[in-house]
């Protein structure tokens, strides 16, 4: 009888100690898998999955949130034609142009080459549309794309804004409860608060929704002469002879300067001419007299 009612004691007690163990676990931040699994801020209980071996991985929403950029360097012969071609696809596609600079450049060879930078703004899912059209009607020489994933943070503050309305809508039940001139200002002094917090949380909601629906563009344009090739020799005669072909353009196009500057300073070149000529005979008819005064009449000579 001693040795049963001994092990009933014991299994008293082994209860009471796991029961209290399990109690510490849950006190101490203990989660179990379930409530991992329906995290808020990660959204809905997909958001977590587990991998072969049986650990858990936290994936990102399914509604990401992304913002794309893209920069291209163009060359085209005609600036204004394919500025007129690229305004007529953004305003198809339903984008803007968000900002624009056109630079002429100097006479060269008979012509005035430009150079011109728009910042453009496009509906994201039709982004890859538009860059292809553009590489289409003109040669680019480089492209760059960046992909900027501002889902996590745009949760954030959805969440934070969550809170701090119910907060309000808390306060403003207080406010009518209040019964205190103290209270009711200490009430108003959070309400500001909260709103000014509001307010800069919903900007930037704002702005992550309009960079995300609208991906940018920055588009360079340069006027050319002819195109830059977009490939490299591979073999030595065909580096021989790009070299060799560009050795005769630069000759050529040398010549060409030289015969523009020519002409251009031809003003210049004749009005100083005459200038020269002018002062040339004057010093020619002073040295002239000079010598006359110097050298004695015959008269003067035979005496």
């Amino acid at each position: 009888m001693k040795y049963k009612k001994l092990i009933v004691i014991m299994l008293v007690l082994s209860l009471l100690l796991c029961g209290c163990g399990a109690q510490s676990a849950m006190d101490g931040g203990y989660v179990s898998g379930e409530a991992l699994n329906r995290n808020p801020a990660l959204g809905t209980d997909s958001d977590v999955s587990t991998d072969a071996t049986g650990t858990q991985t936290s994936t990102l929403p399914a509604n990401q949130k992304l913002i794309r950029k893209v920069w291209l360097d163009a060359e085209t012969e005609d600036m204004s034609g394919l500025i007129d071609h690229v305004e007529g696809r953004i305003a198809e596609l339903g984008g803007y142009v968000e900002g624009r600079q056109i630079k002429n450049g100097s006479a060269y060879s008979g012509r005035v080459y430009r150079y011109a930078e728009l910042t453009i703004r496009i509906p994201a899912e039709k982004l890859d549309r538009f860059v292809s059209g553009v590489a289409e009607v003109s040669n680019i020489t480089d492209t760059r794309e960046t992909t900027e994933d501002v889902t996590l943070s745009y949760v954030e503050y959805e969440s934070k804004v969550v809170a701090l309305e119910t907060e309000q809508t808390q306060l403003l039940e207080l406010m009518t409860q209040a019964k205190t001139m103290d209270d009711i200002l200490k009430i108003q002094n959070r309400l500001t608060n909260i709103r000014a917090q509001l307010e800069q949380l919903k900007s930037q909601l704002r702005l992550y929704d309009n960079l995300v629906s609208y991906s940018t563009v920055y588009l360079s344009i340069t006027e050319v002469k002819e195109y830059t090739p977009t490939t490299e020799p591979e073999n030595m005669w065909e580096r021989m002879g790009k070299g060799l072909s560009e050795s005769w353009k630069d000759l050529v196009q040398g010549l060409e300067n030289v015969l523009v500057g020519l002409v251009v300073a031809s003003p210049y070149l004749l009005t100083w001419g005459l200038v020269f000529a002018g002062i040339g005979l004057i010093a020619r008819a002073v040295i002239r007299k000079k010598k006359m005064k110097k050298t004695p009449p015959p008269e003067v000579q035979e005496k």
